[in-house]
């Protein structure tokens, strides 16, 4: 409320704040969703080096007998 008893209205300014905060939060989450698409594919590829792995230390089992 204003000081004169009326309700406030929201200003440009606050609109454009608040358009601009939506804007950093889009950004950010943005952001957050690339970090963890890397993650996911960081996985994908520690998976495939320890198949590998297991496969080699299995061929190496065999030659050794």
């Amino acid at each position: 409320r204003q000081m004169n008893g009326e309700p406030s209205t929201p200003t440009g300014s606050s609109s454009q704040q608040q358009q601009q905060m939506v804007a950093m939060q889009d950004t950010y989450m943005q952001s957050r969703a690339d970090a963890l698409q890397n993650v996911e594919s960081t996985i994908h590829e520690l998976s495939s080096i320890f198949t590998q792995l297991a496969t080699m230390v299995s061929q190496q089992g065999e030659l050794a007998i």
